[in-house]
């Protein structure tokens, strides 16, 4: 059943959709109070950064966009870098575009969603595959990339983006260990190259192949 801009904006845009913004608003004035930023300024950027992932919602909502897998995520990535360089973006949205403070969150967050009884259902099989599987890609990334001659904290950080959660787990590493935001940068861009052509094409080998849901995941 396809739907309409209009009919995901009337479901969406409601009392609820208001008093989440309004909670939120709420939450990162407190967090700008605390580290002495410019509140107004930054709840006017959040406001405007609010809309704006309606926006990406918005499109990432219809169904022959939803057809191809371009998730909001994407339309949001696009809208951003198209603020960013058309024109100067206004100091009081820069206040707002904390994407490291954000990710933090939403990372822990996520975390907090997954209960210790889901994660006991996975079977003691299951966490040792996930430990031993995220350990070996890790450390085997830290370890080319060092013999390459890349910097090791730039290496740490590659590593824990192609091991982990991507984009997510680089920015929060580099945060962490408090490396150079250019080589979060570099990381970022690296899995955003690689990440987008394989979101098309990995999907249509998998059809190629004829792989099963359970191998290629389902589409």
């Amino acid at each position: 059943m396809e739907t309409s801009p209009l009919e995901i904006l009337s479901t969406r845009l409601t009392f609820d959709l208001l008093g989440l913004l309004t909670l939120f608003s709420t939450l990162f004035a407190i967090i700008m109070y605390v580290n002495r930023g410019s509140i107004v300024k930054s709840v006017m950027g959040f406001v405007v950064l609010f809309f704006i992932s309606l926006v990406a919602v918005l499109i990432a909502g219809q169904a022959q966009i939803k057809h191809f897998g371009f998730e909001y995520v994407l339309w949001a990535l696009i809208v951003g870098l198209i603020i960013s360089n058309v024109g100067k973006t206004p100091k009081w949205l820069a206040e707002a575009t904390r994407a490291e403070l954000f990710i933090k969150i939403g990372l822990v967050l996520l975390g907090a969603e997954i209960l210790f009884q889901r994660i006991l259902s996975t079977g003691l099989r299951g966490i040792l595959q996930a430990v031993v599987v995220i350990f070996a890609v890790w450390y085997f990334c830290y370890y080319l990339a060092v013999r390459l001659g890349v910097k090791r904290s730039l290496s740490t950080i590659m590593a824990a983006g192609v091991s982990i959660c991507g984009i997510s787990a680089a920015i929060a590493a580099g945060g962490a260990m408090k490396g150079d935001p250019k080589e979060v940068s570099y990381v970022v861009s690296l899995i955003i190259l690689v990440a987008m052509p394989m979101i098309v094409l990995m999907p249509l080998v998998a059809r190629l192949l004829s792989l099963p849901d359970s191998v290629a995941g389902p589409g």
